[in-house]
């Protein structure tokens, strides 16, 4: 299995060798990614599934046999946030306000610039709740992968 997210630390030895901890209490810096690479190709197995290096979080990917960056890995997974309802609310928000502004301009009433305005709330609205959905699908994919991650330990 592996120890779930750790601050892995490099440890200067004597004769210029590092080692890698996570020892909070040890005098060493936070380690690099390169760190970590270099530690697995010098035969040394990787006993961590996700890490934090001075980088930031890096997942194992077992295919590649090397960590990863854990935002490309969401990104590809489809972790980013976005979905179909979220889209479809953002593109109606946006033609909302453009055809709004547009119509209210060939309309040439005089009171145009209360159309125009009116429009642009309205399509902000869409584009409001868009936003909501999409941090909405954020919050329950990272609820998903931490119980994901829970039930792997």
């Amino acid at each position: 299995m592996g120890i779930r997210i750790k601050k892995v630390y490099v440890v200067e030895e004597s004769g210029g060798n590092w080692s890698l901890t996570l020892d909070e209490e040890a005098k060493g810096k936070l380690a690099s990614i390169q760190h970590l690479q270099a530690y697995i190709q010098k035969g040394k197995s990787p006993f961590l599934t996700w890490v934090q290096v001075e980088e930031g979080i890096f997942y194992w990917n077992a295919e590649k046999a090397r960590y990863i960056d854990a935002n490309q890995r969401n990104a590809k997974q489809g972790n980013s946030g976005s979905n179909w309802v979220s889209k479809i609310m953002l593109t109606i928000g946006v033609c909302i306000i453009f055809f709004g502004i547009i119509g209210s301009l060939l309309v040439g009433d005089e009171l145009w610039l209360l159309y125009a305005i009116g429009s642009f709330v309205s399509g902000m609205v869409f584009v409001a709740i868009a936003e909501i959905i999409k941090l909405l699908q954020i919050i329950a994919n990272q609820k998903r992968k931490a119980k994901s991650v829970g039930k792997q330990e």
